[in-house]
């Protein structure tokens, strides 16, 4: 009938962790990020970490970049805040065009890979563009927004259960 399906093998999984929930720990991940740099979501506990699930062709994403930068800024240093960028593009030269353009400095992931092929997203079953992640300096997971601006006023808060 002209339909055709091809099978891309993944490599071998590691056995698959619990979903993410909010009040229990993290799921940990091990990655490359684009520079080359060795990221362990386990090795930056001590400091809050938000993790942005982001495309370059995403235009909710392209709306929260300055709002995820002035945050960024706000929450720096000390037991501060970290940003990790999960990239779900395919083209490398968009989303490191896209990273130019809001001048992004955090670390950011690129596998190369559709959102639901991406190890990160895997982990974190999150196939969407533009959910944020905030995850505690004891590395529990303290909420999932959409919203910079809730992220921000959690950040704003005495340390207290969510």
């Amino acid at each position: 009938e002209g339909h055709a399906r091809a099978l891309r093998d993944l490599g071998a999984s590691d056995p698959t962790p619990p979903p993410p929930i909010v009040g229990r720990p993290a799921p940990d991940f091990q990655v490359t990020d684009s520079n080359g740099a060795s990221l362990r979501l386990s090795e930056m506990r001590g400091g809050w970490v938000l993790l942005w699930f982001w495309s370059s062709r995403c235009p909710t994403c392209d709306a929260q970049a300055p709002l995820l930068k002035h945050i960024a800024s706000r929450f720096a240093g000390g037991a501060g805040l970290r940003i990790v960028g999960i990239a779900y593009d395919r083209d490398r030269g968009e989303m490191e065009a896209c990273r130019r353009r809001h001048a992004l400095e955090w670390p950011t992931t690129f596998s190369g890979r559709r959102a639901w092929e991406d190890p990160v997203g895997r982990v974190y079953r999150e196939t969407a563009t533009g959910p944020l992640y905030l995850i505690d300096p004891s590395g529990t997971l303290d909420g999932i927004y959409t919203n910079p601006r809730e992220v921000e006023a959690r950040l704003a808060e005495p340390l207290t259960p969510p």
